[in-house]
């Protein structure tokens, strides 16, 4: 049996893995441990090694079973897991269909009471008086401790359920509910008490309509702080008509599913959107380049303050040269702009003190704004997992795509964090003469030959040519190194379709 690396470490710190004594010899506690270590999946296969391991796996406390996902392609199975899980708060995500549809309506009327988070995907076609009837009858029942809902139902099934049994969902109460997602017609659940005290919502309409009328729907929920929304398209809004956003909105995350989305014209129909604390905008679809100079045009003005810190980042999940750029006022207010062309306007630097920029779009971004009053500098490297990893501007180090940064200070070259998945195992050097050539031909620093401070934040710097070094060590005062940093690409927010709850100690 091949032995995961997690697991091998489990070993490693409880006691010295002997392959002739035998795996069928630990004892329960430590395979518990190593139960624990192992993904679901893995569980599953850990209770066919043998006799003692299934043993041991069944008697497990409901912890090791508090994750449940099921396609139901075995029957009991769902409720099999989650009668493992009893007595703990458990995360559920189930495929309903016509097939399993009584199994998982029965499963969750015993369970509600210990499901902190609920993630259904309804079949297309599920049967909207036999299927959909029965999971509606479960879903009206008091939720005690869910925080979570998410429903992936494109043909209203779930709604037409709860029509015919007369009731809304969670109808008996779930007061500690905070988070609802959404893909199919929110229009459905707008009356339902349990939904009013939601704080985070996200909605993909199942088909498209006006998107500032998505809003005003989504809007109508007063005690949202963040609001997730989807949008195909957007539509002027008629004279007269408004859009108003809850009082306590912190959030506000657009993602774009259409080329032809104006994102400028999208933020011109929200009035009041330069006083909310996050703003996202997200283009899962191209972002016309046309529009990018006056959605940042608009997005600046809006703020009324300049931006003090800004990350450029590469995007994975883009085969352009498409952005992550990320910009944070000195009060703390952050606009977001995801998957976008990296044109920027030549005012955008002017106030900011702090700036990343990965080597793949320093050399896409021309011409560079000015940063007169530049201070600290960071170099992101994106190497190895991206396709176009050989674009490095420590590779390309013509007289081009040049900053102008007469106050910078620090100059630090970083990558992912040590043991980062998307690293492969590798730890990036730079040869010193790579880091030289960058000063001399890519900083303008009105003159000023010397940068004080050089940081290396995850990355080994080649000693073996000596004068390499010392040609160096005449450009900077002085050389730290320092940790790594995170992917924005991996970050998750209560707009994502994959976060959840992450830490239920609260609840145990």
């Amino acid at each position: 049996m091949q032995i995961s690396s997690d697991i091998r470490a489990v070993f490693s710190d409880d006691m010295t893995l002997r392959v002739q004594s035998g795996v069928h010899a630990l004892p329960d506690e430590l395979l518990c441990l190593v139960f624990f270590y192992a993904k679901f999946s893995d569980r599953l296969c850990c209770t066919r090694v043998c006799r003692h391991w299934r043993a041991a796996s069944l008697a497990a406390p409901g912890q090791l079973w508090n994750k449940v996902k099921s396609r139901n392609q075995i029957r009991g199975a769902f409720s099999g897991l989650l009668d493992r899980s009893a007595g703990v708060p458990a995360l559920v995500r189930v495929h309903v269909r016509n097939c399993n549809a009584p199994e998982v309506g029965a499963a969750l009327t015993k369970h509600m009471g210990h499901i902190a988070s609920l993630t259904l995907d309804i079949d297309e076609e599920l049967d909207l008086e036999t299927s959909a009837l029965q999971l509606a009858r479960a879903l009206t029942l008091c939720a005690p401790i869910i925080r979570t809902l998410i429903i992936f139902d494109g043909y209203n099934a779930i709604s037409v359920g709860l029509k015919i049994i007369g009731a809304p969902v969670f109808a008996y109460g779930a007061q500690y509910l905070t988070t609802f997602k959404l893909h199919g017609y929110i229009a459905e659940f707008m009356d339902a008490p349990a939904l009013r005290a939601v704080r985070h919502l996200l909605y993909c309409p199942y088909t498209d309509g006006p998107g500032w009328i998505t809003l005003i729907l989504c809007s109508s929920f007063s005690g949202l702080e963040t609001i997730g929304l989807e949008i195909g398209y957007w539509e002027s809004r008629p004279m007269g008509a408004s859009v108003p956003l809850p009082p306590n909105l912190r959030a506000l995350v657009i993602t774009s599913l259409d080329d032809d989305l104006e994102p400028q014209h999208v933020l011109a129909s929200i009035p009041g959107h330069g006083g909310i604390q996050k703003l996202n905008f997200t283009f899962d679809a191209d972002c016309p380049r046309h529009a990018v100079l006056p959605l940042f045009g608009l997005v600046t003005a809006s703020v009324a303050e300049p931006f003090s810190s800004i990350t450029i980042d590469s995007s994975a999940n883009s085969s352009h040269d498409d952005a992550l750029i990320d910009c944070t006022t000195a009060s703390g207010r952050v606009r977001e702009f995801h998957n976008i062309p990296p044109i920027l306007p030549q005012d955008m630097f002017h106030g900011v003190r702090s700036l990343a920029v990965s080597e793949w779009e320093w050399n896409v971004i021309d011409p560079f704004p000015d940063a007169p009053v530049l201070e600290s500098l960071t170099i992101r490297l994106v190497t190895p997992i991206y396709a176009n990893n050989d674009r490095s501007v420590f590779l390309d180090v013509q007289r081009d795509h040049v900053l102008y940064c007469p106050s910078l200070h620090t100059l630090a070259i970083s990558t992912r964090e040590r043991g980062d998945p998307d690293l492969l195992g590798f730890w990036p050097a730079l040869a010193p003469e790579m880091v030289s050539r960058f000063i001399e031909r890519k900083l303008d620093m009105a003159g000023r030959t010397m940068v004080p401070l050089l940081l290396l934040n995850a990355v080994r710097l080649l000693q073996n040519v000596i004068d390499e070094v010392i040609e160096l060590l005449a450009l900077v005062d002085d050389i730290k190194v320092g940790p790594g940093h995170p992917s924005l690409d991996s970050k998750t927010t209560a707009a994502s379709w994959d976060s959840d709850i992450r830490n239920l100690q609260h609840w145990e």
